[in-house]
């Protein structure tokens, strides 16, 4: 990219955004084209947590309701919905890992929410600028508690959002 090009808008989505909009959720669809409209040209990513976790449950025999809306976001994710699959390295795992043991160290996230953390490190590492979410542990985490961890660990904040928030307030 050259000087004076400008990026474009990482929007990282949960695995719950995704469970509900392959379960055709107004809500979230209306969420992501409000964001589409507002935010131009945003580029929506998958972070490697939320593809881990999506795999588990299209794997899953306890959930059949998860199981086929996860069958569902793995066959639709990037044709004909747009979104971008991430993978790291394994030496950025680490270090995403590390970033996320500190957010839950500092109790921003409950120490038992392993994977809300990661998602929420991996979305900072690739320099989101929003993180879509509806689970509670990340979309009402105190924001300025996270930014000085993050900004301790030389990374992004994003602002975190719910699907919710975002049409109440823009649409």
């Amino acid at each position: 990219m050259g000087d004076g090009e400008k990026k474009s808008p990482l929007i990282a989505v949960d695995t719950n955004v995704l469970l509900d909009l392959a379960n055709d959720d107004e809500l979230v669809i209306d969420a992501l084209e409000t964001v589409r409209r507002r935010l131009d040209g945003a580029e929506f990513i998958v972070t490697p947590t939320v593809i881990e976790e999506i795999a588990l449950k299209a794997e899953s025999p306890d959930t059949p309701l998860d199981r086929r809306l996860a069958h569902r976001v793995s066959g639709s994710l990037v044709y004909p919905w747009g979104f971008h699959p991430l993978n790291f390295i394994s030496v950025r795992r680490g270090i995403v890992a590390e970033v996320a043991r500190r957010i839950r160290r500092e109790g921003i996230i409950p120490d038992d929410q392993v994977n809300d953390s990661l998602i929420l490190a991996e979305a900072a590492f690739v320099g989101a600028t929003l993180l879509l979410s509806s689970d509670s542990h990340l979309k009402d985490i105190e924001y300025a508690r996270l930014k000085i961890v993050l900004d301790a660990a030389d990374v992004g904040t994003p602002l975190i959002a719910s699907p919710y928030k975002i049409v109440h307030h823009f649409f």
